[in-house]
């Protein structure tokens, strides 16, 4: 199978590059414990003519959400926190409102973990809406003086938009999830997640910030090649809105550590912490909290924006795998990164898969990743 499988997926690649669609990036996957795909492709810096390798670093953006969730979630076996814990009680000033009746709703760490708090996302937004006009970052862009308290604080004035549990939508919730811990354990977001999940994995390379030499250059998808992102690029995924992309956020220590999007780390420390979740958590969580994370916590709320999904806690969830189409089981909990990164945990077929890329949006969600996952199920069928 891994013969077959690597012929495949080497001509995947490879086509990607030749095609201009990606510049360089680290795949790999795991059958049952095993690895049975390994691969450094193409440029970390296309023009230094640095190869890129297995030990890159790259900006791991939304890849930084399921080591906050797993470390609420670390918090919640020790009963320090309820997954019913109130925003405020840790975070008092956490009040926003609903503009219908002005009414504070509760806002509880299940709401945040699931994305139904009623927040949103500035690139989400138009440009000229209240979270624009309130300077609220989304944990991409860069701003020297913001603290993650601040920016919280300018989030909380910002008006819901609904009700908790009433819909699904993707959201700064898992920032306001890293407050929360800040508050809780009265120590720095990157310390806890050091001390509850990189430290005792060994994930070296999986911190927040990171150096030049280390991290992979970010590109974009442009005509006709993938172009170098500049100190700053205002990219628009769909015609919803823009995301503000400063790459030096992930150099600078003055940068706030955001919980949704604000680590750095290379591919086989993210594959080993999949792994372990895989595994039912080993010695990093109880088999009940990683049942909760393959658990479709929102209903079908999510499947009008991503038709055969759910989701549980840390990603995604496939609840109809014919919609789906890829070949993955019922239940695979996966996500990605808007740097260019996909991931996926398929525990029925006990397949892990991580995609790290340098080239926007190419890795997370064009033909690439697609093409890698059909591809990993089309081989264990034959």
């Amino acid at each position: 199978m891994a013969t077959n499988l690597s012929e495949t997926l080497d001509k995947v690649i490879a086509q990607s590059l030749a095609n201009q669609r990606l510049v360089g990036g680290v795949i790999l996957i795991a059958h049952k414990g095993r690895l049975i795909y390994e691969k450094a492709v193409g440029w970390k810096d296309r023009e230094a003519q640095k190869a890129m390798h297995l030990e890159t670093a790259f900006r791991l953006s939304s890849v930084t959400k399921p080591f906050v969730t797993v470390a609420a979630l670390k918090l919640v076996e020790q009963g320090v926190i309820s997954l019913d814990t109130p925003v405020t009680r840790w975070l008092p000033y956490f009040k926003p409102t609903l503009p219908e009746t002005g009414e504070h709703p509760v806002i509880t760490l299940h709401h945040l973990l699931t994305h139904q708090a009623g927040l949103s996302y500035g690139f989400a937004l138009p440009k000229d809406s209240i979270y624009h006009r309130l300077g609220i970052s989304d944990g991409i862009d860069y701003c020297p003086t913001l603290t993650l308290d601040e920016n919280m604080r300018r989030l909380a004035l910002a008006p819901l938009f609904y009700s908790p549990e009433e819909k699904w939508d993707y959201s700064l919730a898992i920032d306001v999830v890293g407050a929360m811990l800040e508050n809780i354990c009265d120590r720095p977001l990157p310390n806890i997640i050091e001390k509850y999940i990189t430290a005792p994995l060994g994930l070296e390379s999986c911190r927040f910030w990171g150096t030049s030499d280390v991290l992979a250059t970010p590109y974009y998808n442009a005509d006709p090649m993938p172009k170098r992102m500049r100190i700053e690029e205002i990219l628009s995924p769909d015609e919803k809105g823009a995301i503000i992309f400063s790459p030096r956020r992930a150099e600078e220590k003055t940068a706030y550590p955001s919980g949704g999007a604000g680590m750095v780390g290379n591919a086989p420390d993210i594959l080993r912490f999949l792994e372990i979740i895989r595994l039912n958590g080993d010695s990093l969580l109880k088999k009940s909290s990683v049942d909760r994370m393959f658990t479709n916590h929102v209903g079908a709320k999510m499947a009008s924006q991503k038709p055969g999904f759910g989701f549980g806690y840390g990603g995604s969830l496939i609840i109809d795998p014919q919609i789906v189409g890829t070949g993955q089981s019922k239940n695979t909990l996966q996500w990605g990164g808007v740097y260019g990164h996909r991931w996926f945990i398929d525990r029925q077929q006990s397949i892990t898969a991580v995609i790290l890329t340098n080239t926007t949006f190419e890795g997370m969600a064009g033909q690439l990743p697609q093409q890698i996952t059909e591809a990993i199920y089309q081989h264990l069928d034959s």
